[in-house]
């Protein structure tokens, strides 16, 4: 039986190595367990082989105690960052969103 998804990272699949920064991040301040994470874009952190995207992507979506929406320039261009923003939103369920930022070094 697979664990419940705890924290849910929306992100582009072209974030995937802020993702993965974010991930190791919050599994070093949190006592959270790799199944109980989704970032599918990060290995030990994605879909297992088989499934159908789609409706576990949407049940996690909604499902999850936690959501993050990682926002960037990528992400605002990508169908499923949107589909899972709005889904999220639609239920009227906590969503916490990180802006990254451009750092300019002189």
């Amino acid at each position: 039986m697979d664990m419940e998804i705890k924290l849910f990272i929306s992100h582009s699949a072209k974030d995937t190595e802020l993702a993965e920064k974010l991930v190791d991040l919050i599994r070093n301040s949190l006592n959270l367990k790799p199944p109980e994470i989704r970032c599918t874009s990060v290995d030990g952190y994605r879909l297992k082989g088989g499934a159908n995207t789609i409706e576990q992507l949407r049940e996690e979506v909604l499902e999850s105690e936690t959501f993050i929406g990682l926002i960037s320039e990528n992400s605002i261009q990508s169908m499923f960052v949107s589909f899972e923003l709005g889904a999220r939103w639609g239920i009227n369920t906590s969503c916490q969103f990180l802006h990254q930022i451009q750092v300019h070094r002189f």
